[in-house]
């Protein structure tokens, strides 16, 4: 496989930061490819060699975004310590808050969904004796209170959160 040319990721670097500013502004389903490529100072044609719709450009940011977990969750050897995953997972969730922030106004059910299968996946391959409904329902639980954090609805810090989400791993007894 080739290896990008330094035009092509400076155009794609340039049409993520355009739609990412847009979605301070509004929604998804409001911004245009117009939109896009003024705010991005490129021609249309630049935005077609690389995507066909808005869409596209937020899942890529989103796929790169479970993927960076995903590749976080493997360096830890064992699951078995709650501690370092929690840690983990609030460590990517506050270096990527802004991101998060911006994929669940813009498609919510997506970037949580995306994210609930690739920390089951993953915690499973660690976990053999856990079975998929114990799992399914700590994910929700924990996914639940990020949405709840990332939307602003409640009010606590990534602080409590990681000690509150630690306690109530060890009290489900099925992570550790």
């Amino acid at each position: 496989m080739k290896a990008p040319y330094r035009n092509s990721i400076r155009s794609k670097m340039m049409i993520r930061e355009a739609l990412i500013s847009l979605l301070d502004k509004k929604p998804i389903s409001d911004i245009t490819i117009t939109d896009i490529v003024n705010t991005a100072n490129i021609n249309r044609g630049t935005f077609y060699n690389h995507y066909s719709n808005p869409i596209e450009v937020v899942e890529e940011i989103e796929a790169e975004l479970v993927q960076t977990l995903v590749t976080e969750l493997k360096k830890v050897s064992s699951l078995n310590d709650v501690d370092q995953l929690v840690d983990l997972i609030i460590e990517h969730m506050k270096i990527n808050e802004k991101d998060y922030k911006r994929l669940i106004k813009s498609i919510p059910a997506s970037i949580i969904d995306n994210l609930k299968k690739a920390l089951i996946l993953n915690i499973k391959g660690f976990n053999q004796t856990i079975s998929e409904i114990e799992l399914s329902l700590i994910i929700n639980a924990i996914s639940g209170i990020f949405i709840d954090l990332l939307k602003e609805s409640v009010q606590f810090s990534y602080d409590e959160l990681s000690q509150k989400l630690k306690e109530f791993i060890r009290i489900t007894g099925k992570l550790v």
